[in-house]
């Protein structure tokens, strides 16, 4: 008969990780109506070491089973059934993604053009993209094993001779006018390919469908699907499989933007990223966060929004992949947050965007200095706002913004 060992349950199989649990005395239909992902690590009289077996691949001999069976008792009915047993199995070891501001980490960075090199001529305020390099590190290994945040937003990356171009990332850090600049390494977790989007990728749900309610993106067919978990980045803020974006066929993703906080975010990064242009919003001199909703709503618009160079796919080379967002401790200043284990993970603050920080350790504890991480309390939320005819930036005058809390965004992969 086969006695449990131990066992590794995954809650979530979409974005949970693999946890050690003890499921011996579970009822196996419960654990079955979970919809949890197993492996089982059995033992049998003539093995001396644990084999691994999925839970998915025996489901057939549950049937039958009788309501209140116990998984060891259901083990010890198998008696001496031949198990599909995997010789290669995950050491469920977790690796991070990890931050680092470039300019401590000892990188340069300078303005470029998209194929232009360090020693080309011109002002540096026609250039779009920036040049990041350090003398260890190849450029195809930091553009493969990275991702980059300009001032909280996330851009993409190409590998070149004398560095990584970060697409677009002068331009933003121009209109920002700030140069913080985020390096956030997937090392441990998986190499990275991006995946520009681009107008023949984009379709509705159905014929006459707005896109606003709904929209899928196809990617290519070039691009290789197999073992890796796909990311997005919209209009620069990063999603990690959730219910903004879901696998609907081979190479096929639904992005739902009402679940996206999609005005929220236009006005957190507007000014930033020159969205009312990028967009082709009407605008007005006398109140330049006015924007009509018409034109917010509009497929148009959806389709820029989805083809700016800052939304894209990131494929990361792992199909096991993890998201978990944690609170961290707050001084009680504005941009002041306490890191007691020195973890160096990505910090996230409102609206779900980056916050770049630098670390000072203070009396053996690591403070984060971060860029303002600011909520503001929009007018606009006290009312329905779709049904308007414009909406403006104008906040709530009792308590216009709050200094907001900032969360650790626990990323990675277990194998």
């Amino acid at each position: 008969m086969y006695t449990l060992d131990t066992a590794y349950v995954r809650h979530n199989s979409r974005n949970g990780r693999w946890e050690e649990d003890n499921i011996a005395d579970r009822s196996v239909q419960a654990l079955l109506s979970d919809g949890t992902d197993v492996w089982m690590f059995l033992l049998y009289p003539s093995i001396t070491q644990p084999r691994a077996v999925l839970l998915e691949d025996i489901r057939n001999l549950t049937n039958g089973v009788a309501n209140g069976t116990t998984v060891q008792e259901w083990l010890t009915a198998l008696g001496n059934r031949t198990l599909p047993f995997h010789d290669e199995v995950p050491s469920f070891e977790t690796h991070y993604v990890k931050y680092a501001n470039a300019w401590h980490a000892g990188y340069h960075i300078e303005p470029i053009t998209r194929i232009g090199t360090l020693s080309q001529q011109g002002s540096k305020w026609d250039k779009e993209d920036l040049l990041i390099w350090r003398k260890d590190v190849e450029p195809e290994t930091l553009a493969r094993n990275a991702m980059f945040t300009i001032n909280g937003l996330f851009h993409p990356a190409e590998w070149g001779p004398e560095g990584v171009h970060i697409h677009m990332g002068n331009r933003t850090l121009r209109q920002t006018n700030d140069n913080q600049i985020g390096v956030h390494s997937f090392a441990n977790v998986g190499q990275l390919s991006y995946v520009p989007i681009t107008p023949d990728m984009v379709t509705s749900q159905r014929e006459g469908a707005p896109l606003h309610t709904g929209v899928y993106v196809t990617l290519p067919d070039g691009v290789d699907m197999e073992g890796k978990t796909f990311l997005v980045v919209l209009g620069g803020y990063l999603q990690v499989l959730g219910k903004t974006y879901t696998r609907v066929g081979e190479r096929t993703y639904r992005i739902e933007l009402a679940n996206l906080m999609m005005v929220e975010r236009f006005y957190d990064s507007w000014k930033d990223l020159n969205l009312a242009e990028i967009l082709g919003f009407t605008q007005y001199d006398y109140n330049d966060t006015l924007f009509e909703v018409k034109e917010i709503l509009k497929d148009e618009t959806v389709r820029k929004f989805l083809t700016m160079p800052q939304s894209f796919f990131v494929a990361v080379e792992t199909d096991s992949f993890f998201q978990e967002i944690v609170a961290v401790e707050s001084s009680g200043l504005p941009g002041r947050y306490y890191d007691h284990e020195t973890t160096r993970y990505p910090l996230m603050g409102a609206y779900g965007r980056m916050l770049e920080y630098h670390p000072i350790e203070e009396d053996g504890i690591t403070v984060m200095c971060t860029t303002p991480n600011q909520r503001h309390n929009y007018d606009f939320f006290r009312r329905p706002w779709t049904k308007s005819e414009g909406i403006d930036a104008g906040r709530y005058p009792y308590r216009p913004y709050t200094h907001t809390h900032a969360f650790y965004r626990l990323m990675g992969s277990q194998r």
